[in-house]
């Protein structure tokens, strides 16, 4: 794993937390949700987002070993320093959003206790 950042923010309850993620696993993710684009595994009517392009990635088991790294710091860093005892995770549902200028994701909640974003391919003017 090469983290270029780490960041721990406290604004309310449990930490929010910044990685790097590698290249590789940033490949990964586009190339698996290329191949739920074209498969049209349309995930629209279970999310939030004003977005067009909303696909669930079909099988996600390679995710949980990859992205494994990154949650067990997270996880280590909520039992040292907040005192919060982390068991097995469980992740329900991936999905990956194609999102163009004047497309938003409104206020809402997610299940569970975590969510996260990892953002795969951002114009550099942004």
């Amino acid at each position: 794993m090469n983290n270029k950042t780490v960041v721990y923010q406290y604004n309310w309850g449990p930490p929010v937390t910044r990685f790097t993620i590698n290249d590789d696993l940033i490949k990964k993710f586009l190339e698996k949700g290329n191949e739920s684009r074209e498969k049209k595994l349309d995930y629209r009517d279970s999310l939030a987002g004003n977005i067009e392009e909303e696909y669930y990635y079909e099988d996600y088991d390679w995710f949980k070993s990859d992205f494994a790294p990154y949650v067990n710091m997270y996880r280590k860093h909520l039992e040292e320093y907040c005192g919060i005892q982390c068991t097995d995770w469980l992740l329900d549902s991936l999905w990956i959003n194609y999102q163009k200028a004047g497309e938003y994701n409104p206020p809402h909640l997610h299940p569970g206790h975590v969510s996260f974003i990892i953002y795969l391919d951002v114009p550099s003017e942004i």
